[in-house]
């Protein structure tokens, strides 16, 4: 690792030499773009077999904290730590170490001698169970052999716990009903204390005193919640979450990137799948289970801080100097720190992401029902959402948080975030996880019907430049949607067939249909043409002599087709004179459907409408006919949706762990993609799931 880490290693003292560890040269060769590269691996492994040596992580560690006002010293000891933990993992070196206390606990010989039982209920999955546990009376005692007494109780009164921790070499911890943790400190002064809501005379004392049972939840992990490495994290988190932004924002980035790093140790640990590679075959890091189990208050106020920095930081141009300014250190380490700032936002929004996706019963980071001001947050989102990571905060933040949902709504230039969105539907992306959150994210603003009808009559967008296709002067910002929309959904007919798309696709039109006026008479056209394509194939399938399910499944994208153009007639036939025109243009094929095995009610009202206008419309002035004679149609029954039926609305519900399998390899995809670097790439497997 250069010359002063190969120094520091050939040292035979136990405490490291502080002052060497916080020069600008040092700081430069730990942010080199080839340290990694040039490591000496046997620098690391020299630190690992040595006994000595490896107790300086946990020096660096507490050093870390306790200079956490020494800026030079911290990031440069956190870069030193970053270094170290890729080694260990890119190698595949077993890092149980890194999360165990520094010597095992074992029960010899346990003094039971001023002790008494008391009752609690500790549950683990779902499997609930009074024990009794021995607990000290006097106010001294010696903690680490309680707490090693207590989890031998639990494993010799839970043998399911015992058989799983025997298979993984996982460890034994307990949290209440909040998510916090809970060990034998809790147990004593819980039956120390002077009353209880829940009754429970305690039998193993002659006294009048009463309590309540104490009561807890048996868990698992890889880790010790007292580790060393635990309470780093949890000092870390607490320093990061009270730093400056202004004036701390490197030491901030540097902290931010040390979390992503031991986050991506399930990058490189696989167990061997039974049949396939799948999500579950990745083992999450052990550092999911410590920022868990944080307080609540932390987790908050920490994500807040993730925002901030991401808020205040993220327009900030990645820095460039000349090919001989940096040849100088001083320039060279300002490039190096400007380059901190830049990466400083993304990293941190990256962390944000990760830690919403993570499932677990209790997340302190989870960020929903909030009721702040969202203007900074809105301008970043609607100025950026052409950006993966942006779009994903915009979703998470609508879909948890109903008052950023209602600021998006009174929005009076909503098409600075819906227009981006619009294009992106239109060029037809490959990146499907993305197109489903545009989609969805569509859909939640769909459910509001003043929204949907001020995009289409309010909001009138001139000149699309990345709408080539079609030379269009102007358009109102809902019928631009409509038509990403209708591109989407054609699509996916054509080629795609994704089920999942399909119906998020089609319910988007459906639903919007409601209260599309004036639509363009481009979407008009396109959604006409969809249904002529899909009766033309259908009589080619009929033709061919095609399996029944074929045609059958062709004849339910017809039928859905005409659902949504019907959807569209009925709630706004009066203002959509395009469509009617569109409609015409088409009436031969409606003509033909009335006489074909396609009937239905829909397609009788559509004939219904035609025979009415052509009956009153002259033929020089078709679009004055239209405006004129629409107004005075009256339908004479109401639609049948064949496909949608009687449905009125469709919710969308993140499945806990069916959402992180979806999300998490997305965020390491977009996350290693330039925002931290990774050695030994071709060992990660995560991206092919």
């Amino acid at each position: 690792m250069g010359n002063t880490l190969g120094d520091m290693v050939k040292q035979e003292s136990k405490e490291l030499q502080w002052n060497l560890l916080q020069s600008d040269a040092f700081y430069l060769e730990l942010t080199s773009n080839t340290f990694q590269d040039r490591t000496p691996q046997d620098i690391c492994k020299s630190v690992i077999k040595n006994s000595q040596k490896i107790e300086w992580i946990w020096q660096i560690m507490q050093k870390i904290t306790q200079s956490w006002n020494t800026p030079n010293l911290v990031i440069n000891l956190m870069l030193m730590l970053k270094h170290f933990f890729l080694f260990v993992f890119s190698e595949g070196i077993p890092y149980q170490f890194l999360f165990h206390h520094r010597a095992e606990n074992h029960v010899e010989n346990h003094d039971s001698s001023f002790h008494r039982l008391v009752p609690c209920h500790l549950t683990y999955k779902g499997e609930g169970r009074t024990i009794y546990i021995s607990v000290p009376q006097s106010l001294t005692y010696e903690k680490q052999k309680e707490q090693a007494y207590l989890i031998e109780t639990i494993k010799s009164n839970f043998p399911q716990v015992n058989d799983h921790i025997t298979r993984t070499n996982e460890r034994i911890y307990m949290v209440d009903d909040d998510g916090r943790n809970a060990d034998i400190d809790d147990i004593y002064r819980h039956y120390n204390a002077e009353s209880a809501e829940d009754v429970l005379s305690d039998p193993f004392k002659r006294s009048t005193k009463i309590y309540s049972i104490f009561k807890a939840n048996i868990n698992t992990t890889e880790c010790d919640m007292d580790s060393p490495m635990s309470i780093f994290l949890k000092e870390l988190i607490e320093n990061l979450a009270n730093s400056d932004t202004d004036k701390e924002i490197h030491k901030m980035q540097t902290g931010i990137n040390l979390l992503l790093i031991l986050l991506s140790s399930q990058l490189y640990y696989v167990e061997k799948p039974i049949s396939k590679l799948r999500y579950s075959s990745f083992k999450p890091s052990p550092v999911i289970d410590i920022l868990m189990n944080q307080p609540i208050e932390i987790g908050q106020q920490f994500i807040w801080k993730l925002l901030e920095v991401t808020i205040k930081y993220w327009k900030i141009e990645m820095p460039k100097l000349g090919y001989l300014s940096v040849l100088w250190n001083n320039n060279l380490k300002k490039l190096r720190m400007d380059e901190s700032v830049y990466v400083a936002p993304r990293q941190a929004l990256s962390l944000f992401l990760f830690l919403q996706g993570y499932y677990r019963a209790k997340n302190p980071f989870s960020m929903r029902n909030w009721e702040i001001s969202w203007n900074e947050i809105g301008r970043l989102v609607s100025e950026q959402i052409e950006n993966s990571m942006i779009l994903l905060l915009f979703y998470n933040l609508s879909a948890h948080n109903p008052s950023f949902q209602t600021y998006l709504l009174s929005l009076t230039e909503p098409e600075r975030f819906l227009e981006p969105m619009a294009c992106y539907l239109y060029s037809a992306p490959k990146d499907c996880f993305r197109l489903y959150l545009t989609l969805i994210t569509i859909h939640r603003l769909a459910n509001d019907r003043n929204f949907i009808k001020f995009i289409n009559n309010d909001v009138i967008l001139q000149q699309i430049p990345w709408l080539q296709d079609f030379h269009i002067d102007s358009i109102s910002l809902g019928s631009l949607l409509y038509l990403g929309l209708i591109k989407i959904y054609r699509e996916n007919i054509r080629g795609t067939k994704d089920e999942y798309l399909h119906v998020i696709s089609s319910s988007c039109l459906f639903f919007l249909a409601e209260f599309s006026v004036n639509l363009h008479e481009i979407p008009s056209m396109e959604l006409l043409n969809i249904i002529k394509a899909l009766v033309v194939k259908h009589n080619k399938l009929i033709a061919a002599e095609t399996p029944a399910s074929e045609i059958d499944a062709n004849k339910d994208l017809i039928y859905l087709s005409i659902d949504i153009l019907t959807k569209i007639l009925f709630s706004t036939y009066t203002t959509n004179s395009y469509l009617l025109y569109a409609i015409l243009h088409h009436s031969e094929l409606f003509t033909k459907l009335k006489e074909s095995d396609l009937l239905s009610t829909n397609i009788e009202i559509i004939n219904e409408i035609i025979s009415y206008l052509l009956a009153h419309i002259e033929t020089e002035n078709i679009m004055e006919g239209i405006n004129t004679f629409c107004k005075t149609f009256k339908f004479s029954r109401a639609p049948e949706y064949l496909i949608f039926k009687d449905i009125t609305s469709i919710q969308f519900f993140e499945e806990g762990r069916r959402w992180e399998e979806c999300i998490i390899p997305y965020l390491w995809a977009e996350t290693v993609n330039g925002l931290i670097t990774l050695p030994n790439m071709e060992k990660i497997l995560l991206f092919k799931v």
